[in-house]
């Protein structure tokens, strides 16, 4: 999940897993997901090759990507499956 503000600004990012670490420590489903979200990602620009993407999603043992114009604002998500040719592209643009 990719957490934005009103102008599409990324402002982190939540795993599955980082929901179920937080319900296991006490958070419930209506808690506010500032605590629970990573403020530090790895992400892309629109620019970069499926190659690279996928040798970082490697290096980094992570599954998607957001992708961020230069302004930092989300415009699509690389997962996994699309760069590995099982979907037809990234999602988005927003």
């Amino acid at each position: 999940m990719l957490a934005v503000d009103e102008h599409e600004n990324l402002l982190g990012v939540l795993t599955d897993g980082d929901i179920r670490r937080a319900l296991l420590s006490g958070s419930t489903l209506d808690s506010a997901i500032h605590g629970l979200m990573q403020r530090e990602f790895t992400f892309v620009g629109p620019g970069m090759g499926r190659a690279e993407v996928l040798d970082l999603m490697r290096a980094r043992s992570i599954s998607q990507i957001p992708i961020l114009d230069a302004e930092g604002r989300a415009i699509g998500l690389h997962t996994m499956h699309e760069i590995l040719g099982r979907s037809r592209g990234p999602i988005g643009p927003w």
